[in-house]
C-alpha cells in the first residue's frame, strides 16, 4: 500500500523524500516510522519504480529529490484503475483479536477492551483534529474530507464493537457465577446439615 501511495503522490511531480513523508502523513493520516517511508523509496528506486531526480541542493544536501519513471506510472495507474475483489469481512485488529479473549480472564479482557476504547477515543481526537489536505481546493479537499468521515465512521463502530464484547464478557461472566453457585449450594447445604447434627 505505501508503495502505491509514494507512487501517488510522485505522479503529481518531482519532491524530496521528507516533502513527501510529509505529505503522505496529511494526505493519508496513516503514522508509520519514517524509516519505513525511506525504506520503500530505496526500494521503489532499486526496482526502477522511481529514480533520483537530484542528489540534493547547496543549501541542504540531504534534500534527495525523487520522479516517477514510466513503469511507476504503469504500475501506479493500473492497480488505481483495478477494482480487486473485496473480502466479505474485512477485519480490524480488534476484530483480529476478539475470538480469541476466551483466553483471558473476563476481568482482565474487560480491562483490555477499556484500553482498547480509550485507544480508539484517542484516535477519533486526532482525525478530527488533523488536516489531511492543507491548502487543498475542490475535488481534493472533498475526498479527504470524505476520507476523514469514512476513518471517524469505522472508528465509532470499532468503539460499539467495544462496547459489545464488554456486555458479552460481563453477561457471561454472570452466568458463569449462577452456575457455580447453583453447583456450590447442594454442597453447601449438606455441609450445614452435618453441621447442625
Amino acid at each position: 500500500m505505501l508503495r502505491r501511495q509514494i507512487l501517488g503522490l510522485l505522479s503529481q511531480g518531482r519532491q524530496h523524500g521528507y516533502a513527501l513523508a510529509k505529505e503522505h502523513r496529511h494526505r493519508t493520516w496513516l503514522v508509520g516510522g519514517s524509516g519505513n517511508f525511506y525504506r520503500e523509496l530505496k526500494h521503489l528506486c532499486s526496482v526502477g519504480m522511481i529514480r533520483l531526480a537530484s542528489t540534493g541542493t547547496a543549501g541542504d544536501p540531504r534534500k534527495v529529490s525523487y520522479e516517477i519513471t514510466s513503469s511507476g506510472k504503469a504500475d501506479f495507474m493500473g492497480w488505481l484503475t483495478d477494482v480487486p475483489e473485496v473480502s466479505p469481512c474485512p477485519e480490524s485488529e480488534l476484530a483480529t483479536r476478539a475470538p480469541l479473549f476466551f483466553l483471558l480472564p473476563s476481568d482482565t479482557a474487560i480491562s483490555l477492551l477499556d484500553d482498547w476504547k480509550r485507544c480508539l477515543w484517542r484516535a477519533i481526537r486526532r482525525l478530527e483534529d488533523a488536516n489531511l489536505a492543507p491548502g487543498s481546493t475542490g475535488m481534493q479537499r472533498a475526498v479527504c474530507d470524505t476520507l476523514v468521515q469514512r476513518r471517524t465512521r469505522h472508528l465509532s463502530l470499532e468503539l460499539e464493537f467495544v462496547e459489545e464484547l464488554k456486555a458479552t464478557i460481563a453477561a457471561e461472566r454472570e452466568a458463569k457465577a449462577e452456575v457455580e453457585a447453583v453447583a456450590e449450594a447442594p454442597v453447601a447445604k449438606r455441609a450445614l446439615t452435618r453441621a447442625r447434627s
